[in-house]
């Protein structure tokens, strides 16, 4: 099968092209707004050399915060808890919020593990869904080769892990 052949590994700073992606629509959605009154060549002008500072200062803080999300990725990966009852990577997430300033409401919809964490007031408002609870049946070492760490067993070969941890930081960066 295709997931059991070996494939090739991102480099570390195209593994930021995610965040990329994050940050450039609200970027753009936001200059188009303010300056939408002026010609339209001086307008396109101004969005591409805007979103190229804000996308290279975003880039910037991702590398340099690179050690502590690579981190927190090891970590749930290691976790590997099923939804639900991902009592541990919760505790990881939210320690990590509350560190950077956020809020953190606990138990939303009688969940334990779900929670709702707020930066700041007023607008724009931003939400960003985090996904880290394992699947039944992709177990998967750090590797890019099939390699389950336990047979059968919970995992995240999905990549909420990385979900996770690009939606905490985006958060936090975006802060």
């Amino acid at each position: 099968s295709i997931a059991q052949q070996p494939c090739s590994m991102l480099s570390r700073r195209s593994s930021n092209f995610p965040f990329l992606v994050f940050h450039f629509p609200f970027c753009l959605l936001t200059l188009q707004k303010k300056f939408s009154h002026q010609a339209p060549f001086f307008m396109i002008k101004t969005l591409l050399a805007s979103a190229m500072l804000i996308s290279n200062i975003g880039l910037d803080w991702f590398d340099a915060h690179f050690g502590t999300y690579d981190k927190m990725q090891k970590d749930l990966h290691k976790l590997a808890e099923p939804g639900f009852v991902e009592y541990k990577s919760c505790e990881l997430i939210i320690k990590h919020l509350e560190e950077n300033g956020f809020k953190v409401e606990r138990g939303v919809a009688n969940l334990p593990t779900a929670f709702v964490a707020t930066f700041g007031e007023g607008e724009p408002v931003l939400a960003v869904l985090a996904e880290y609870d394992a699947l039944p049946g992709l177990s998967q070492d750090t590797t890019a080769c099939f390699s389950p760490r336990v047979p059968g067993g919970y995992g995240h070969g999905c990549g909420h892990n990385l979900i996770g941890t690009t939606a905490v930081s985006a958060a936090v960066g975006v802060s």
